[in-house]
């Protein structure tokens, strides 16, 4: 198995650290920059020993694994997480 290191910088460091890790390391093709969400795709991922990226990604790739039904009937009594539901809502049209 491959290791993976995560590193999670502000948005105005994610250059800067790649800049870094290249200039340092041995890694070159094997460093994922996430600026965004939807640059973390399966293969992204899979090819990377190194994925930079921002609290702000971390949040937005949560949020297409989970969302939070509405609470209607029996379900308004249940807490928060018991609610959370896999695949993203369907009611969501913006994301990140």
């Amino acid at each position: 198995m491959k290791k993976k290191t995560l590193i999670v910088v502000p948005k105005s460091m994610l250059e800067t650290w790649e800049e870094e890790l290249r200039a340092w390391t041995t890694l070159g093709g094997s460093i994922l920059t996430a600026a965004v969400q939807t640059e973390l795709t399966d293969a992204a991922i899979a090819e990377a020993e190194v994925i930079i990226t921002t609290p702000y990604v971390l949040v937005a790739a949560a949020k297409t694994m989970f969302y939070l039904k509405p609470a209607k009937g029996d379900d308004k009594y249940k807490k928060f997480w018991e609610r959370l539901t896999p695949g993203v809502s369907p009611t969501d049209t913006q994301r990140y």
